[in-house]
């Protein structure tokens, strides 16, 4: 009988060949995985326990938020209309402010004009003061003959 060369089982063979390689390499780095499953171990527990704390933190705070939201909602409720109330007063001032600007820019102008005329109005009320002054002093110099006739 004569047995003819086939390539498909040598590539089988080769595959075969191949996989007992790569199983013998991974069972080599099972001991290394056991030591390394072994040390985690203990922080898995630890792990599992801070889980479970934190689970129970999380349901107190949920319980807490729970008894605390009606009384929020209700601030918010009661907020509400005053917030509506307060945008709506701000619109209105809002609407309001180009008139106030104009009557400042007239209040400005005015302004303006009684400080150009300022200096004119400073020389009015010195002599004015100068008249006083004037009239003080003819008044002193007649009160001498003003009592002679009163006497």
């Amino acid at each position: 009988m004569k047995t003819t060369f086939s390539y498909s089982q040598v590539l089988l063979g080769v595959a075969i060949g191949y996989l007992a390689y790569a199983l013998l390499s991974f069972t080599k780095e099972i001991p290394e995985l056991i030591r390394a499953v072994d040390r985690s171990t203990p922080h898995i527990s630890a792990i599992v326990n801070e889980v479970e704390l934190v689970r129970v933190e999380v349901a107190k705070v949920r319980d807490l938020v729970d008894k605390q939201i009606p009384a929020i909602l209700l601030q918010v409720d009661t907020t509400l209309p005053l917030i509506v109330q307060g945008l709506a007063q701000s619109e209105q001032y809002a609407n309001q402010l180009p008139q106030l600007w104009r009557h400042l820019e007239k209040i400005e102008s005015r302004i303006q004009l009684l400080q150009q005329q300022l200096p004119s109005v400073l020389q009015r009320v010195d002599a004015v003061i100068a008249a006083a002054n004037s009239t003080t002093e003819e008044l002193a110099q007649w009160r001498p003959h003003s009592t002679q006739y009163f006497s």
